[in-house]
């Protein structure tokens, strides 16, 4: 079982300047197949109108390839494959767009960092946008 939090700073031209995730799930086994079930709620403070969204997700994985399902105001389709300490994904969003990502992972002391490329494709709403991301984390 797992919970969480993520935030981020956004600029959606709605008044939104703050993204702020809240997560749980719950991931298990059965025979050689992950399986990850879970709830996010996605909340924009301050966006007008209100751009909240909630969806429920279902992830499979198979040694280094995954495969995950997404459900709610914007469903969406990703796989993914890691190789070592590099992961590669790509994700079709409902009509929306679609996203690649390249990512590296490694340690900083007793924090978890990641370095990451990320390509998303606009499919009528011209915001394409690249971006290089640098994370910070930390398992309590």
């Amino acid at each position: 079982f797992y919970a969480g939090i993520w935030g981020s700073n956004v600029n959606f031209n709605n008044g939104a300047g703050s993204e702020l995730d809240l997560y749980l799930g719950y991931g298990f086994e059965v025979g050689s197949v992950g399986v990850d079930v879970g709830y996010i709620s996605y909340e924009y403070i301050d966006s007008t109108p209100d751009a909240t969204f909630d969806e429920t997700y279902l992830g499979l994985s198979f040694g280094d390839f995954g495969v995950s399902f997404a459900f709610g105001d914007y469903d969406y389709t990703e796989v993914s494959y890691a190789l070592g300490d590099v992961s590669f994904s790509y994700g079709d969003y409902d009509g929306y767009g679609s996203n690649f990502l390249i990512s590296y992972g490694f340690s900083c002391g007793s924090y978890d960092c990641g370095l990451a490329y990320s390509d998303f494709s606009d499919d009528g709403y011209g915001a394409d946008e690249d971006a290089l991301v640098f994370s910070v984390s930390a398992s309590l």
